[in-house]
């Protein structure tokens, strides 16, 4: 998919004003077409959509079970 030079400056914005977070430009292209489209309800497996504030589905679950689930890094759901 394409993104338009809004979205893009969105993304940039939104990973700016987020630095503490581990999110990729990919996450952040994502909440910024998420913010646009007005939408609540992400299906995902890692916590970072979880951390935007949105509802993940199939939900996660804080310690062990999101750390299988996103094996990337080693914190749970309300860590950074």
């Amino acid at each position: 998919m394409r993104i338009d030079e809004a979205l893009e400056a969105r993304a940039w914005a939104i990973l700016e004003s987020h630095a503490d977070k581990r999110w990729s430009h990919v996450d952040a292209t994502s909440f910024a077409l998420v913010e646009r489209e007005q939408i609540t309800e992400a299906f995902a497996f890692d916590r970072h959509f979880a951390q935007r504030g949105l509802t993940v589905m199939p939900a996660l679950r804080v310690g062990d079970q999101c750390r299988r689930l996103d094996r990337t890094h080693e914190s749970d759901i309300t860590d950074t």
